[in-house]
């Protein structure tokens, strides 16, 4: 390992440093992008499960700006790697944005819904209940879909669309059901979740085409999706567990261990969410012991910083 970092230091600060290297940025950028990994690969296996008390989605929101510069970072990288895909892989990238821009319109219009019901929908309380349902859902697909896809990729394609279509159906029944709650009518509330369905679909079908291609992209696009969803995650986060994106163990018959590896033929470890963010920038504090656990290396934003701490 030391022999490891002593090459990417030499390789980064020549990189900086020495005169008419013109040609050596991208040659930096990929061997610190490996070296990465491999540190990520080594914490992944190391908390595995991810340890006690550590909860993905409030630790990646405390993250901020950092979480969001380790998502551009791994996938410049990943696009740096695999040129072939480099488009499919921006693709993605404007889909999920393109998706939580558009996830505002699944909010209940309050003025509207009072002055017609004199009904007043609690946020909290619209997305538990629509939140609840998700495992039915999961349960349900696990039965109707028992066997795996395809081994050839056009028939694989084409049935994953099946099985995402219909998936969506049911995230779109329990929509309008949820909303009927308050007695919003159905028209409504298909109207609603017509906004994010078309992009839920996209990012879906684009994650699995690039698994097919790269099967190491998995654990990077869901990940960056998990992420990415943030800002609007208290409604597109259940939405995107019934296709495996964020946490949820991969314990064989589990949901989000089904979702993997169904839509995608690979299941993510559990301990990679906990991996992840520490390659991010996560300093966790481990319930009881007070004590900050860190990797020290990161690419992109603040990376001089970062080698400069690896390379002493």
């Amino acid at each position: 390992m030391k022999t490891l970092q002593l090459y990417a230091c030499i390789v980064f600060f020549w990189t900086l440093y020495l005169p008419g290297a013109t040609a050596m940025p991208n040659l930096a950028v990929h061997f610190l992008t490996q070296t990465q990994l491999t540190y990520h690969s080594l914490f992944s296996s190391q908390w595995s499960p991810s340890p006690p008390g550590f909860d993905f989605w409030k630790e990646a929101e405390k993250l901020g700006q950092k979480a969001i510069d380790y998502v551009d970072n791994n996938l410049t990288a990943s696009a740096l790697q695999f040129p072939s895909v480099a488009d499919r892989i921006a693709e993605f990238k404007v889909s999920v944005q393109d998706l939580v821009k558009n996830a505002e319109a699944l909010r209940p219009t309050q003025g509207a819904l009072v002055a017609r019901t004199n009904t007043n929908i609690n946020y909290d309380e619209f997305f538990q209940r629509f939140s609840g349902k998700i495992d039915t859902i999961l349960e349900d697909l696990k039965a109707e879909f028992s066997e795996r896809l395809p081994e050839d990729r056009s028939e694989r394609y084409k049935a994953r669309e099946v099985a995402v279509d219909r998936a969506l159906e049911k995230l779109e029944n329990a929509f309008v059901e949820v909303y009927g709650h308050w007695h919003v009518p159905e028209a409504e509330a298909r109207e609603k979740f017509s906004h994010v369905k078309p992009q839920i679909r996209r990012v879906v079908l684009l994650v699995g085409d690039l698994a097919d291609r790269h099967p190491v992209l998995v654990e990077v696009l869901l990940v960056s999706a998990a992420i990415m969803i943030i800002p609007e995650g208290i409604i597109l986060r259940p939405l995107l567990r019934v296709f495996g994106f964020g946490p949820g163990g991969v314990v064989k018959g589990s949901g989000a261990a089904w979702a993997q590896r169904f839509f995608f033929r690979e299941a993510i470890a559990e301990g990679s969410w906990f991996a992840s963010l520490q390659a991010a920038g996560m300093k966790w504090v481990a319930p009881g012991l007070g004590k900050k656990i860190g990797i020290p290396i990161a690419i992109g934003g603040g990376i001089l910083g970062s080698i400069g701490v690896w390379c002493r």
